[in-house]
């Protein structure tokens, strides 16, 4: 495509491939070369696309056709959605998305090169049972993109506390994070990310191997935080759900929490559910147990 070609294109915004199953790596290129400068918000959710797409996209949009290290500028890209994708390249892809891409080459990228081009990205997404997300993929995300709100790498298994230690060191206006299924995070870095992140609005830590001590933390420290999900960690009890409620000095995160949701947490007793209504916002909703109890209800 020439650049008058791709100057005559509507400077698209927002692009949704959900689902589209032909969608991979170099697709995505093509689509960095398009839409790089302009392009907001991409969903490549449900594709055969892995995280090599990200070198493609980053290259793409920074090299001009027919000069190998032309810089363009950087990506406009700020919502980034990866949800199950193939991570790793599988029988359906082609010789050139496995190897080298068609118009340049991105033997000599690595991932983490794809966040110096992405300077705006403020939400990532990339949740799936995977082995890809590692430690050193996020943290080369926190140390790239400082403006980063939101995150969600559930099922992530190989996400641990290094992880969590660059979140709470780079990403300080973090709103929103999704751990569920990280097993590897621990009381250790959760500690750090409540800490560091002081905006936290949101937090689902379900399955993780934390202790009362996390939620003593967040407690003291998460003053904005609307919701909290604790579900199935088996180590939590009650004691640890009241020290969320009411903190060290009585108020914790009463006044601002709208959703607890600890389900299938066997140290915690039902009889609390009712202790946190007696405190919490009248319209807050809390899960326990299996089921759901509504604080409007009577």
């Amino acid at each position: 495509m020439s650049d008058v070609d791709r100057q005559a294109l509507p400077r698209l915004r927002v692009l949704v491939l959900n689902g589209c199953m032909r969608v991979g790596d170099v697709s995505v290129g093509r689509i960095g070369r398009a839409f790089g400068t302009s392009l907001q918000t991409l969903d490549i959710s449900h594709t055969i696309t892995t995280t090599r797409c990200l070198c493609f996209l980053a290259v793409a949009a920074n090299i001009k056709q027919g000069q190998s290290q032309a810089i363009r500028g950087p990506l406009s890209l700020q919502t980034l959605y990866m949800n199950n994708i193939a991570f790793e390249p599988g029988p359906r892809h082609t010789r050139s998305e496995v190897d080298v891409g068609i118009h340049f080459n991105v033997a000599t990228w690595s991932i983490d090169q794809f966040y110096q081009y992405a300077p705006q990205l403020t939400s990532l997404t990339i949740a799936g049972k995977n082995y890809m997300v590692t430690d050193e993929f996020i943290v080369q995300i926190a140390r790239n993109c400082h403006q980063l709100t939101f995150i969600d790498v559930r099922d992530s298994v190989r996400v641990g506390h290094p992880s969590l230690f660059a979140l709470s060191e780079h990403c300080a206006g973090l709103e929103y994070a999704n751990f569920d299924g990280c097993v590897s995070c621990l009381d250790t870095g959760v500690l750090a990310l409540v800490r560091g992140c002081l905006r936290l609005k949101g937090l689902n830590l379900s399955e993780l191997g934390i202790t009362n001590t996390s939620l003593v933390a967040i407690g003291n420290s998460l003053h904005y935080l609307e919701t909290l999900v604790l579900d199935m960690c088996q180590l939590i009890s009650t004691d640890g759900i009241k020290a969320v409620v009411e903190g060290p000095s009585g108020m914790g995160c009463m006044f601002t929490l709208t959703e607890l949701s600890f389900m299938r947490c066997r140290r915690v007793d039902n009889e609390v559910v009712e202790w946190c209504k007696q405190r919490l916002k009248p319209n807050a909703i809390v899960h326990s147990g299996f089921s759901l109890a509504d604080m409007d209800a009577s």
